[in-house]
């Protein structure tokens, strides 16, 4: 009996140890969406998508990668109309995701 008493306070404790490590290591979700027209696309070794907004008119600039997925699967012409998703990593906006929307209004 006092065995099972200290198994079950072990496993407790490791339980408790296990979520308490998890929620230090876990992220939260800080992606967003942008929603603009391609105005410029620079390559070389680190790539960079510049849009426009829709909304008001500013510039933000996307760093793109291997990783970032374009729909359709190509890269975007300048003048398209483009759906970034993109998360900050290490104060740089990087895009994960290009889908584009169609020709500029």
């Amino acid at each position: 009996m006092k065995n099972a008493r200290r198994m079950i306070v072990f496993m407790l404790v490791a339980l408790l140890l296990v979520l308490a490590a998890s929620a230090l290591y876990a992220r939260p979700n800080y992606c967003s969406m942008f929603t603009g027209t391609v105005v410029g696309f620079q390559g070389g070794i680190q790539k960079w998508l510049d849009v426009r907004s829709d909304v008001n008119w500013g510039y933000s600039n996307f760093r793109v990668g291997w990783r970032t997925t374009y729909v359709p699967n190509r890269y975007t012409f300048t003048g398209e109309r483009v759906r970034v998703e993109y998360c900050p990593d290490r104060g740089v906006d990087v895009a994960y995701s290009v889908t584009v929307i169609g020709r500029p209004r």
